[in-house]
């Protein structure tokens, strides 16, 4: 899922696996050349557990931003902007499955 994000840099992909959110610079290119022999190492701009997810805030103003808060941290939050809202739904609801299956709870959005 390429992407902007406010403090990463000007484009990423996000990486969801069962317990991590993973973000990093051209990660399609990058697998797409791991399995040659002078593949560069992947380049992780950041990557948390999921269960560390405090808050997830959707903007009415931008529908293609999102902000994660990490531990109910502000200073940790994470913002992304999607190309489209239906990619931005697509990741929240990718998150939001494996977060409430972490934390046993529904999470409010």
């Amino acid at each position: 899922m390429p992407l902007s994000a406010d403090r990463l840099p000007s484009r990423v992909s996000v990486v969801l696996t069962q317990a991590t959110c993973v973000m990093t610079s051209d990660f399609f290119q990058w697998d797409a050349a791991s399995s040659k022999a002078a593949a560069k190492p992947l380049d992780v701009k950041k990557a948390f557990m999921i269960r560390e997810v405090t808050q997830i805030d959707v903007f009415d103003q931008s529908p293609c931003r999102l902000r994660l808060t990490l531990n109910g941290e502000v200073e940790s939050a994470v913002g992304l902007v999607f190309d489209t809202e239906a990619t931005l739904l697509g990741a929240m609801l990718a998150l939001r499955s494996v977060w409430e299956k972490h934390r046993k709870m529904d999470i409010e959005v």
